[in-house]
């Protein structure tokens, strides 16, 4: 499954998501929220806005132009989803175990197919009958 959401429609209130930077919370609804703007006629231009929950109750709210942050949660059960704790570096730390684990991927399988490349292969006698 894609981890990307294109649209809004593709989200259901109580759905885990993962935000590039503060990590793994749950996906409450839409708010409208007046920022100060107003509209030329002088009502507050309302902006839309994500409403995430974060363990203990934290709240973030990110504005739909920066759905692109936002991603699908894809590890275990929805409902039991681990929520970060805001401000904590919890998702700094897991972002880093996990780029540390992709290198370490990487320098086994390089070492795996440089060993491979250097070992002379060995060739086997074809005999045409064989086949038939």
């Amino acid at each position: 499954m894609d981890a990307l959401i294109r649209d809004l429609s593709e989200l259901k209130v109580g759905d885990p998501v993962v935000h590039a930077q503060h990590g793994i919370g749950r996906y409450r609804g839409l708010v409208n929220m007046d920022m100060g703007a107003k509209n030329p006629d002088g009502t507050p231009a309302l902006q839309e806005f994500l409403h995430l929950e974060y363990a203990q109750q934290a709240v973030l709210y990110v504005p739909v132009s920066q759905l692109h942050l936002i991603g699908r949660y894809s590890g275990v059960g929805a409902d039991e989803a681990p929520l970060h704790k805001l401000g904590s570096g919890q998702w700094e730390k897991a972002k880093r175990k996990a780029a540390e684990q992709v290198r370490d991927a990487a320098a086994e399988l390089l070492n795996i197919y440089a060993r491979r490349a250097a070992r002379e292969g060995h060739a086997f006698r074809f005999d045409a009958r064989d086949y038939e």
